[in-house]
C-alpha cells in the first residue's frame, strides 16, 4: 500500500510537472507566434513606406514647384502680362497637376493594394481573387526585401485567371516561398 501511495504520488508530481512544461511550452508557441507577426508587419510597413515614399516626394516637388510657379506668376502679374507669358504659366500648371494628379493616384492604389494584403493576411476567408493581382500585391510587400538582393522574381500570370480560395493562406505560401528560396537556394 505504502509503494502504492508513493508510485501515485510521484505519477502526481510527473504529471503536474509535464502539465506545466506544457502549459509553459503553449505559452512559448504563443509569444513566438506573436512575436513572428510583429516582425512580419514590421516587414510590411516599412514596404509601405518605402514605396509610398516615391508616389507621395514627386507629390510634394510637383506641388512646391508649382507653388513657386504661381508666386512668380503673380509677382509678375503687378508688371503686366504677355500672351506668351500666360500660356507657358497655364502649360506648366496643366502639366504639374497632371503629374501631381498621376503620383497621388499612384499612392492611393499603392494603399489600396497594401490594405487588402493586411485583410487578407489577417483573416482566413474564402474569397473570389484575380491571381495575378493578388501576387502582384504580395510581391509589392515584398520589394524592399527583394532590392536587397540581386534576385528578382518574374511573375507570368495571364490576367483572366480567377480562384476562388484563401488569398491570406495563399499569400503566407507564396512569402515562405520567396523567403525560403533567398535564405537557402541562392548563393
Amino acid at each position: 500500500l505504502q509503494l502504492n501511495a508513493t508510485l501515485e504520488h510521484r505519477v502526481d508530481e510527473r504529471t503536474q510537472e509535464l502539465t506545466n512544461t506544457l502549459n509553459q511550452l503553449t505559452a512559448a508557441q504563443r509569444e513566438l507566434v506573436r512575436s513572428e507577426k510583429m516582425s512580419a508587419l514590421g516587414a510590411m510597413v516599412a514596404g509601405i513606406a518605402h514605396e509610398l515614399n516615391t508616389p507621395i516626394g514627386n507629390s510634394l516637388t510637383v506641388a512646391s514647384t508649382l507653388q513657386d510657379h504661381t508666386n512668380t506668376f503673380v509677382a509678375e502679374m503687378s508688371k503686366g502680362l504677355t500672351r506668351s507669358r500666360l500660356d507657358e504659366f497655364v502649360s506648366n500648371t496643366r502639366e504639374g497637376s497632371g503629374i501631381l494628379l498621376r503620383s497621388l493616384q499612384h499612392a492611393a492604389e499603392l494603399v489600396s493594394s497594401f490594405k487588402q494584403v493586411a485583410v487578407d493576411q489577417t483573416s482566413v476567408n474564402k474569397r473570389v481573387f484575380r491571381l495575378k493581382e493578388t501576387l502582384a500585391e504580395i510581391l509589392l510587400t515584398m520589394g524592399p526585401t527583394l532590392r536587397k538582393t540581386t534576385h528578382a522574381v518574374e511573375c507570368n500570370i495571364p490576367d483572366a485567371i480567377t480562384m476562388y480560395s484563401y488569398p491570406g493562406p495563399f499569400g503566407q505560401i507564396v512569402t515562405n516561398l520567396i523567403n525560403n528560396a533567398l535564405l537557402h537556394a541562392f548563393e
